[in-house]
């Protein structure tokens, strides 16, 4: 899940890009799903068939 910063707000407001957006969130500390499934994936807490499973890839 995304925090809504005010930073993220006035992105989404004045038109940014999805890219940009995703950008800015990272830089904010945002972790995405893809990185937070090869994480669980690491400590085994999950495994690759779920990873796909969920990423579809």
């Amino acid at each position: 899940m995304m925090e809504c910063t005010h930073e993220i707000a006035n992105a989404l407001l004045t038109g940014a890009s999805m890219q940009q957006i995703e950008a800015l969130a990272q830089s904010q500390g945002m972790t995405t799903l893809k990185q937070s499934g090869i994480e669980k994936l690491r400590d085994g807490v999950t495994s690759y068939q779920e990873l796909q499973r969920v990423l579809y890839f």
